[in-house]
């Protein structure tokens, strides 16, 4: 024991060095890379200030406390009661940073393979879930992990209190992402399947995670019968590019160079710890049942965008589980400083990209810092993908308006069935579909012009032949970086003023680097 105690402190000095690293890109900007987060961070203030008396939330949208995307607002609402909604969004991403290592850790030990592997979570948490915002989702997958962790422990040894706890987090799952939930269930019913000479013995061990499957079930009927988006047929887009894209989706948002060496590199780097594949088929069902969502998954189904992206980093966290220790050419001690380098070289390219992001991204806070609180404001995007991140970042960012002063925006999560707050019977804008993407769907004659002001993210002006179909003056009002706000002419509709949720200003963490104008 005594000779342990080294190896395991020199592992808790690289994990909490490694944490101290991911912490960096987050701190580094005020505005995260993450695509869906200003939907988030709309929900959440929502959520916070549902009651507020100026601010009136409560009169346009409804809390929708029937569904399985509950536990990550939950966490977030709760950090958002002692932190700014930016904030409490930032301690549940680093949260959920941390704890994809961690979790792996029960999956290195189960296996008896070197922990230090574990260590390569940190840069897969920066994924393609990360990048796309999805965080109830980035929220979920520790969860998933240590499940199918105490999966495999269950299926090995049944007892009481393995039972209880299999099922309190298999009910975790069901409220934290449904997606998630059927993925982590499916991979410990393929592990049970190899209990199959004993059939009762099998149900018996797959009781814990079937109990949970009626509720979703129901809410599955429930909205097939009252949302017409979740009936859309799937978009399945399967093919061999899968194959070539999977690293990427490891790492980025979209296909990337520097992804796609770089996880290629953290592979073989694995492959010289001294690890082989186990003879022990089961423990390779997790990362089988995962790679096989992600290969052959539709792309969208029940109105769900990237459904199969989403279960790359499921794949490749659970395969510790499926190796075994071997002998190896290369001392550990060589290995494992090159996990640690690997893993902070990673981390040092995310800060300078996320360092730039966020200069980037500053006009916009800029801009909404001359704005009205309590206004309609409308995004239309001729150019929704930033220069340092790869993906369409800015799709949703009209969104902040709302999370700092109220009003209302275009496109919203509370149109979707499985959000908290959820859009009131005739509060939804009602906004035409891909207004986010191209500004030459504007249609004035229709509720897209029932906005008080209009912003345009663009190289150029494009003011003119966005609205040249306008019935009244719209005046450009400003320009920050590429954000181009325009201005109705008349005076908007009386409405409270109220003081802004956010104070102006507060995202200026470093001097202004983009300048603005305000005629």
């Amino acid at each position: 024991m005594a000779a342990m105690r080294p190896r395991g402190l020199l592992l808790g000095i690289a994990f909490v060095g490694c944490a101290l690293a991911a912490a960096v890109p987050l701190l580094l900007t005020y505005r995260l890379p993450m695509i869906d987060l200003p939907q988030h961070a709309a929900q959440i203030t929502l959520w916070k200030f549902y009651g507020d008396p100026c601010y009136r939330f409560d009169r346009v949208v409804e809390q929708n406390w029937f569904t399985p995307y509950l536990l990550g607002y939950a966490i977030t609402r709760l950090f958002a009661f002692i932190l700014p909604v930016n904030g409490a969004l930032k301690a549940v991403v680093f949260l959920a940073i941390v704890a994809l290592p961690l979790s792996m850790l029960s999956l290195t030990r189960r296996a008896g393979v070197d922990d230090w592997l574990a260590l390569v979570g940190f840069p897969l948490a920066f994924g393609f879930s990360f990048y796309w915002g999805f965080l109830n989702f980035l929220a979920s997958i520790p969860l998933a992990i240590v499940f199918v962790a105490l999966a495999y422990d269950y299926m090995g040894r049944r007892t009481l209190v393995r039972g209880v706890l299999l099922t309190f987090i298999a009910a975790l799952l069901v409220i934290s992402h449904a997606l998630v939930f059927v993925g982590a269930a499916a991979a410990a019913g393929a592990m049970h399947l190899f209990l199959w000479r004993t059939p009762r013995q099998m149900i018996a061990a797959a009781l814990p995670y079937v109990m949970p499957i009626p509720a979703l079930l129901w809410w599955v009927h429930r909205m097939r019968s009252h949302e017409a988006r979740v009936n859309i047929p799937p978009m399945w887009g399967l093919g061999s590019d899968r194959l070539l894209q999977f690293p990427s989706d490891l790492l980025s948002a979209a296909y990337e160079r520097a992804a796609f060496f770089y996880a290629i590199a953290l592979a073989l780097i694995v492959v010289v710890c001294g690890v082989r594949f186990t003879r022990d088929a089961r423990r390779w069902m997790p990362a089988i049942v995962f790679g096989l969502m992600y290969f052959f998954l539709p792309q969208s189904v029940f109105g769900t965008a990237f459904v199969n992206q989403r279960f790359a980093v499921l794949c490749a966290a659970t395969i510790p589980l499926a190796l075994e220790r071997r002998a190896s050419l290369v001392r550990p001690s060589l290995v494992r400083p090159l996990i640690v380098i690997a893993a902070f070289g990673w981390l040092a390219i995310l800060s300078a990209r996320f360092y730039r992001f966020g200069i980037e991204a500053d006009s916009f806070d800029r801009l909404v810092d001359h704005l009205p609180t309590n206004r309609g404001v409308l995004l239309l995007n001729a150019e929704p993908r930033s220069e340092f991140v790869g993906g369409p970042m800015y799709l949703h960012y009209s969104a902040y308006y709302q999370a700092r002063k109220g009003g209302t925006i275009g496109w919203s999560f509370a149109s979707n069935f499985p959000v908290l707050m959820h859009y009131r019977p005739g509060a939804d804008p009602m906004t035409t579909p891909g207004l986010g993407w191209d500004p030459r769907l504007f249609r004035w004659n229709s509720p897209d012009s029932h906005f008080d002001y209009f912003v345009i993210r663009a190289p150029l002006d494009l003011g003119a032949p966005a609205f040249r179909r306008a019935s009244e003056p719209i005046i450009l009002a400003g320009r920050w970086g590429m954000w181009w706000l325009y201005q109705r002419q008349r005076q908007p509709p009386i409405r409270p003023v109220c003081p802004p949720l956010v104070p102006d200003g507060d995202a200026a963490r470093r001097p202004l680097l983009v300048s603005g104008t305000w005629p």
